[in-house]
């Protein structure tokens, strides 16, 4: 992203959110949803869970998944090995090196589209953010992936199951349209301050610390089975992906806009990795390892008091 103008950040996000949206759409459209059906087992002792049926098999479903990552292949291609680029006029205004001997640029011309860019040398305006400012940033960003992407992502089903099959599933149905609409926000407030960093990523981490609660309670955490506690843990779980989603796109777009070096962008996507494998091996450890979570199956009688 380096090598393209700071407007296609958004569109790289925007992409994000498609890559979540589009598998809701066709799990919406396979129709496999809906609470158990609990019917007598053949020994009449138990209760066992049946489901609906889908309107079409795993296979197609993964067939279509894999269309759209073909899809994303051919978009890259066409980025990186055709002059769209050019023509659409994304790349960051440069100019010649007049250093740069002739036969670079006669090389450069039979060259992808990516590497002529990286002959020229950048004649944007120099940018205003201290490196103690990037830095603290960058530490938000990986703290937000931590929880967000490495914590609260092993804990969705212990979380939300307590209160009924549909609402995971109405879950993730939702939270696919609350990144979105962050993105969306982001066109309008492209930027935040550090400071608002700071508040956001507070009450971000007060909301992750209710979901850890009701996930260490489950299979009977509060208000588990009431139509009050389901919409308070959904609501919940979706202004956490909300404000998250909004800092990390803000943060990119300050980042880009005004980090002077060129691998801003490289190291901002580094602290969404890190943050995520920072959380994601401390949650493995205690959700299959130490077993410090109980998950809820159906058709089982829980909170019996």
């Amino acid at each position: 992203m380096k090598r393209f103008q700071i407007r296609y950040l958004t569109a790289v996000f925007l992409g994000e959110g498609f890559t979540g949206v589009i598998p809701t759409l066709l799990l919406l459209a396979q129709g496999s949803a809906g609470e158990a059906i609990c019917a007598q087992s053949s020994n009449g002792t138990t209760l066992e869970p049946t489901f609906t049926q889908p309107r079409f098999s795993v296979t197609v479903y993964m067939l279509l998944i894999t269309s759209i990552i073909i899809a994303s292949l051919i978009a890259f291609l066409l980025l990186r090995w055709t002059n769209i680029v050019i023509l659409a006029d994304a790349v960051e205004p440069t100019k010649f090196n007049e250093n740069t001997p002739e036969t670079t640029l006669e090389t450069a011309e039979n060259s992808p589209m990516v590497p002529v860019i990286d002959s020229f040398i950048s004649t944007k305006p120099v940018k205003h953010i201290a490196t103690s400012s990037f830095i603290f940033l960058l530490c938000i960003n990986t703290y937000n992936s931590f929880i967000l992407y490495g914590i609260l992502s092993a804990l969705t089903t212990y979380s939300l199951l307590p209160y009924g099959q549909k609402v995971l599933y109405y879950f993730g149905v939702f939270s696919t349209l609350s990144y979105s609409m962050s993105i969306l926000i982001s066109l309008k407030w492209a930027t935040v301050s550090v400071r608002m960093a700071i508040i956001g990523t507070i009450i971000g981490s007060i909301f992750a610390i209710f979901i850890i609660i009701i996930a260490t309670q489950s299979p009977c955490p509060w208000w588990a089975d009431t139509l009050h506690g389901a919409v308070v843990i959904v609501v919940i779980w979706l202004l956490m992906i909300f404000i998250i989603a909004y800092l990390r796109i803000t943060t990119g777009n300050f980042i880009k806009a005004e980090w002077s070096e060129e691998k801003g962008m490289f190291y901002f996507g580094i602290t969404v990795q890190l943050g995520s494998f920072l959380g994601a091996i401390p949650m493995y450890l205690l959700v299959n390892v130490f077993d410090m979570f109980t998950d809820r199956k159906p058709c089982e009688v829980y909170c019996v008091t």
